[in-house]
């Protein structure tokens, strides 16, 4: 995979995910239903641990929202995947805020970016994992 703001191929990333439990939802049905396509054959258990969660919001805060709210289900090496159109937008893609503004979101709820991969010649998906929630760390003040 893919380091931050590095680029991958997102058939290889989310290739092991064409067997895996994963949770797919968010308010962008456009991106919503490329992303179902591509993992027509994964395991959509309504409750339980996921390998992975693929979120196509329409804001930012709908991106943290259901970070934080999959978090009891995440296993340990799970990704949240954020999907959403590249630079300069994508038609069909409602989602207001920048690659950036997901990053320091998801950040504010206990993750830490992962990665990022292309999804097609529109849309990119930025992958997080779990690191806790901010507010539970230490502080070291």
């Amino acid at each position: 995979m893919a380091g931050r703001n590095e680029i991958s191929d997102t058939q290889q990333d989310w290739e092991s995910y064409s067997h895996a439990r994963v949770w797919i939802g968010g308010h962008d049905v456009a991106v919503r239903k490329i992303v179902e396509e591509k993992l027509v054959d994964a395991e959509r258990p309504p409750e339980g641990p996921l390998d992975a969660a693929f979120i196509t919001p329409q804001t930012v805060e709908e991106a943290g929202y259901f970070a934080r709210k999959l978090r009891s289900r995440l296993m340990p090496n799970a990704i949240v995947w954020v999907v959403q159109a590249k630079s300069g937008g994508a038609s069909g893609s409602t989602l207001v805020g920048t690659a950036e503004d997901v990053v320091l979101e998801l950040f504010r709820g206990g993750f830490s970016e992962a990665g990022r991969a292309a999804i097609d010649e529109q849309y990119i998906s930025l992958g997080f994992r779990n690191t806790g929630d901010f507010f539970d760390m230490p502080s070291f003040v």
